[in-house]
């Protein structure tokens, strides 16, 4: 990663709705002075490995990034997505940074990313109750995540699958302020998807076409619609 001057905490919109965002509002000057380096990578660089101990807790300020297992054939499993104002590493305020990482973070777009010491972001966290709250929240999000996407790949239609993922990156992106008229920029591929959800690029691709002629919602190369709310609920729920 190329490492860059260091931007203005208070002008960091990911951080205005990140999870630390309690401390950034009532302290921002402390945040800023508690961030150990801002750095720049480009799209499918490794941010952190497998197996790798680590030092600090990293912020995703700008671009989107992924969760990865790797198999030793070659193959990958997508674990999951992270888009600005994400932490990708919070087991480490959890466990501690002695731990390895259990698993690969690779940049999806370029990315910008503020990275900070474990015990310094530990400390941010427990700030106060609100902070502590808005962390506890998160940390809470992520788990039902993961276990709902088990549950989508071992039990849901292909519809179904495509329509969970689709509501949580709605969700979660609403809440960073980054959704307009129901819109989202969506730089995950087709095989991105694939490897998301279990499925191949042929059925992927099968997938949104169903989606898409059902009136659910609209897609072209930069940008996800979502043209009808209540039924990708109906598909995602395979009412």
């Amino acid at each position: 990663m190329a490492f860059d001057a260091r931007p203005a905490c208070e002008l960091c919109e990911a951080g205005a709705n990140a999870v630390y965002a309690e401390a950034r509002e009532t302290n921002v000057e402390k945040l800023s002075a508690s961030r150990a380096q801002s750095s720049t990578a480009r799209a499918n660089a490794a941010l952190l490995r497998a197996g790798e101990k680590r030092n600090y807790v990293h912020a995703l300020r700008r671009g989107w990034a992924m969760r990865v297992a790797h198999l030793s054939d070659g193959r990958r499993q997508i674990l999951g997505f992270y888009v600005p104002g994400d932490l990708f590493d919070i087991e480490t305020l959890l466990v501690g940074g002695d731990r390895p990482a259990s698993f690969t973070v690779r940049a999806l777009t370029e990315v910008e990313v503020c990275s900070f010491p474990i015990e310094t972001m530990r400390g941010i966290i427990q700030g106060s109750p609100e902070q502590r709250a808005r962390f506890d929240e998160f940390a809470h999000r992520q788990l039902a995540y993961a276990y709902r996407r088990m549950t989508d790949i071992g039990q849901r239609t292909a519809q179904g699958r495509m329509a969970q993922l689709f509501l949580e990156l709605f969700e979660r992106l609403t809440e960073r302020g980054l959704v307009r008229d129901q819109a989202f920029e969506m730089p995950a591929r087709q095989e991105h998807l694939a490897d998301a959800l279990g499925m191949t690029p042929v059925h992927v691709n099968r997938t949104l076409r169903v989606l898409k002629a059902a009136g659910l919602i609209e897609q072209d190369r930069r940008e996800t619609r979502i043209v009808s709310l209540d039924g990708l609920r109906a598909v995602a729920d395979e009412q």
